[in-house]
């Protein structure tokens, strides 16, 4: 059970009726005239020698100040005592719905078999992660910003962290427990699995071969001409098949998990939701495959080839697409990519709606005209990418290195930039009505020189913004050249 924003709710805690300090002054004011009246009216036989009297005037004014004194000091005790009532229950709601996850996923480790568990336990924790934050941004702001960015906030992170260190020893244990278990074979299988090694050292055609449910790991297929051959649910973790020939073979449910696969030919294989994770891919051609909802944790794809590859849904966590990886006109609806390594990687064209690429590396990767509509974009690097007629609409970009990428005819409305770094950024054209543009970087900060952000023809209508970026767009309207340029 993942932590999300429906499960770690608003604890039911009201705040004091106060709404700002004028609130306070104005309550203390009407105490004192309450006073002032009283002591007027219950304590004068004659009311007009009373009112003029300098001592009644003196005790009126100490009335007026002591009641302001006690209503501030009130006030102020029950918002800090209200809002340490609050953050008190929040962190115990959390901690709850973590020692709630980790005794459902320790019970999973009896049911579940051993490389399906850990697939299953690893994306759990990464879920978590992925959850708990977007728990945390959706929150009243009068408690979770204080623990989003302070101590609270690191505290999360230390118990996941140890969340994830107990679970990894489940998982070892599981393994050493079923590890014979998995690794017996049928006297089939060996058979099978022998015949096969044979067969290919001596360059047979293996073609169209149904190896559905076989337990081939760590077997030696290199180069194997394996076209239209059915894997299903078959188990080729630790095999070798780099160069191999594997185009249309139906691969659905398989286990590859540290499989090798350089250079293989894999064009519209049917690899969805196979466990690929740690799988060598370089190199590899996986043109029109069908990798949807596969986990392919950690797995290395540099320098292969994805064009029209579905990847919907897939798990690339850590997953490596460097070396110009080609995946234009991919589809990755709803992938999770955090952390993922895209540099210089061929995205144009390509479908990333609503996935999630926290904190990953697309430095000079090429996504003009790609699709990253909702997408969670948060702390990526872009720099130096190239987004031309991209769509961003309703994106979240916050704090995300932005610094020389060109956005020009992008369509950024609605879009998060919130914390951004924008040196050098070009936003020509781009529509970016009601984005958020509070709080980015221009420059390196030490001058205006060093920003050159092209906002020249951009749409701005009702993006939020402060006085400064008010001022440098006002600037380029007028001059029609970057702020701070002659």
């Amino acid at each position: 059970m993942a932590l999300t924003s429906e499960t770690v709710k608003s604890p039911n805690v009201k705040s004091p009726n106060v709404k700002s300090p004028n609130f306070q002054r104005q309550l203390a004011l009407a105490t004192g005239m309450v006073g002032l009246v009283l002591l007027i009216v219950f304590e004068s036989p004659n009311r007009t020698d009373r009112f003029n009297s300098f001592a009644y005037k003196l005790l009126a004014a100490v009335t007026a100040a002591a009641a302001f004194v006690w209503v501030d000091a009130t006030v102020r005790h029950a918002q800090a005592a209200t809002e340490k009532e609050i953050q008190d229950q929040v962190k115990q709601e959390i901690k709850d719905k973590i020692n709630e996850l980790n005794t459902e996923l320790g019970k999973k480790l009896i049911s579940l078999d051993g490389l399906e568990g850990k697939v299953a336990l690893q994306k759990s924790v990464d879920q978590i992660k992925i959850d708990l934050l977007e728990a945390l941004k959706k929150q009243s702001p009068i408690y979770i910003e204080p623990i989003s960015t302070g101590k609270r906030f690191e505290e999360i992170k230390s118990e996941l962290a140890e969340l994830q260190k107990e679970l990894k020893a489940a998982i070892q244990r599981e393994r050493e427990i079923r590890e014979t278990e998995h690794n017996q074979r049928t006297a089939s299988d060996q058979d099978l699995f022998q015949k096969l090694e044979a067969a290919n050292r001596a360059k047979q055609n293996l073609s169209r071969q149904d190896l559905a449910k076989a337990s081939l790991k760590g077997i030696d297929l290199q180069a194997a001409e394996l076209r239209n051959s059915n894997f299903r649910e078959t188990n080729l973790s630790q095999a070798n098949l780099n160069s191999a020939s594997l185009s249309k073979a139906n691969l659905s449910k398989a286990q590859l998990s540290a499989t090798k696969l350089n250079g293989a030919d894999l064009t519209e294989a049917d690899l969805s939701e196979a466990n690929l994770a740690g799988a060598e891919l370089e190199k590899a051609n996986l043109n029109g495959a069908s990798l949807f909802n596969a986990y392919l944790r950690e797995a290395n794809l540099d320098a292969s080839k994805l064009r029209r590859a579905d990847l919907s849904n897939a798990y690339l966590v850590q997953a490596t697409f460097r070396k110009k990886a080609d995946l234009s006109n991919a589809k990755l609806i709803g992938a999770k990519l955090l952390e993922a390594k895209l540099n210089e990687a061929n995205l144009s064209k390509a479908d990333l709606s609503k996935a999630t690429l926290t904190e990953a590396n697309l430095e000079g990767a090429d996504l003009s005209e790609a699709h990253l509509n909702d997408a969670e974009l948060d702390k990526a690097n872009f720099s130096s990418a190239r987004l031309v007629a991209a769509n961003l609409s309703g994106a979240n970009l916050s704090g995300a290195d932005l610094s020389k990428a060109d956005f020009s005819q992008a369509n950024l409305s609605g879009a998060n930039l919130r914390g951004a770094s924008l040196k050098g950024t070009n936003f020509r054209g781009a529509k970016l009505s009601e984005a958020d543009l509070s709080d980015v970087k221009l420059g390196d900060g030490k001058s205006d020189e060093s920003s050159d952000v092209d906002f020249s023809e951009a749409d701005l209508t009702g993006a939020k913004y402060d006085d400064y970026l008010k001022k440098y767009i006002d600037y380029q309207t007028k001059s029609r050249r970057p702020f701070g340029k002659g």
